[in-house]
């Protein structure tokens, strides 16, 4: 707040000049009749008290001016929102002596269900402005992505692996998943306290998310690859460090299969037994191996880009169906006798070519 004075100039003290009267001469006369005449006006304390008078007189005045010059201005609008007073009236204290406090806008927490079913809308317009078929929203692949999601925002890291080692096929395994999946992750953070602070921010938030992915070639062609038939999305956000983490998983169901364990030990034997799907043909089996991951650190989860699976194939076949295009055949997980992820694959051929069906991922101790 400025606090412009005003100097004004002392009143200047300008003495009268005294006029000097010289005494008149009479006629000499006797002494006994000698008369002196009275003194005049008393001059000069006339001019000294009128002087005192009109300082007195100017110093009250500009004292009067300068308080009035000094009083505080009124508060000045700043960029940010600021509350509107109501009306005063009469005998209430004006805006002007009162200055408002500035309100802050209050984030509001993000609907992360409207918000998933917001962004499969967009992926799915996506899809159609490209001629393709829509997705089906898949609730195992959405868990898969809401825990990811919720790490990456938590821990403040972006990766396809997560903090134990794990990659995308075997989350959606172990959240109960039996098709493959392929996944997009994104990151957007704010300063803290800066969040959208209503729905249509976060929509907003969700949009330009979309829109960043389908301008990046490799999650462009995630989103609008032919093959993908359903998805599931993880949304998480964290309000104190101001971080939101996404991520899509999108799942290729051409089968069925029974539930198989998630964990088993050495050379047991597992019955792998599921039904093709109407546009599946020629189902063909891989296993593969790779060993138990190790921890990773948030700054080597942060150094990661483009996941591709570390399991190589030690052993294929094909499958036989009957002719209601069920299969059914045991497999033992043994790589030389190691402990490890061993993952069961099964490839079939569709009118999109040949596609990877399913995944699943099992822990063998």
């Amino acid at each position: 707040m400025s606090d412009r004075r005003r100097v004004y100039p002392h009143p200047s003290r300008r003495r009268r000049p005294t006029r000097v009267r010289r005494p008149q001469r009479v006629p000499p006369r006797r002494p006994a009749q000698r008369h002196r005449e009275p003194p005049g006006p008393p001059w000069r304390w006339i001019a000294l008290i009128a002087g005192a008078v009109v300082l007195l007189s100017l110093g009250a005045f500009f004292a009067v001016r300068a308080l009035i010059g000094t009083k505080p201005a009124s508060p000045v609008p700043t960029a940010a929102v600021t509350a509107t007073s109501p009306p005063t009236t009469a005998s209430a204290t004006t805006a002007a002596d009162t200055p408002t406090a500035a309100i802050v806008p209050t984030p509001q927490a993000p609907d992360i269900p409207a918000l998933q079913q917001f962004m499969l809308t967009l992926i799915n317009e996506d899809r159609r402005a490209n001629g393709l078929s829509e997705l089906a929203w898949d609730d195992t692949a959405a868990i898969a992505g809401l825990r990811h999601a919720q790490e990456m925002a938590r821990f403040g890291y972006l990766s396809h692996w997560d903090l134990e080692g794990h990659g995308p096929d075997y989350r959606y395994s172990f959240a109960g998943g039996m098709d493959s999946v392929r996944e997009n992750v994104y990151s957007y953070g704010h300063s803290p306290g800066g969040g959208p602070i209503s729905s249509e921010g976060w929509q907003t938030l969700i949009r330009q998310a979309q829109q960043e992915l389908m301008e990046s070639p490799m999650h462009r062609d995630n989103i609008l690859a032919p093959e993908h038939t359903h998805v599931g999305i993880g949304i998480a956000y964290e309000p104190a460090s101001g971080r939101l983490a996404i991520a899509q998983e999108f799942v290729n169901r051409y089968l069925t299969l029974q539930p198989l364990p998630h964990r088993i030990s050495l050379d047991d034997e597992s019955t792998l037994a599921g039904r093709l799907g109407a546009d599946a043909t020629s189902p063909l089996l891989n296993l593969a191996y790779e060993p138990l991951p190790e921890p990773m650190t948030v700054a080597e989860l942060n150094a990661t880009g483009t996941y591709t699976s570390p399991a190589e194939i030690y052993d294929s076949a094909s499958l036989t169906v009957d002719d209601e295009g069920r299969f059914k055949q045991s497999v033992v997980l043994s790589y030389d006798g190691r402990a490890g992820l061993y993952h069961i694959r099964i490839w079939v051929d569709t009118a999109l070519g040949q596609v990877l069906a399913a995944d699943v991922v099992i822990e063998v101790q």
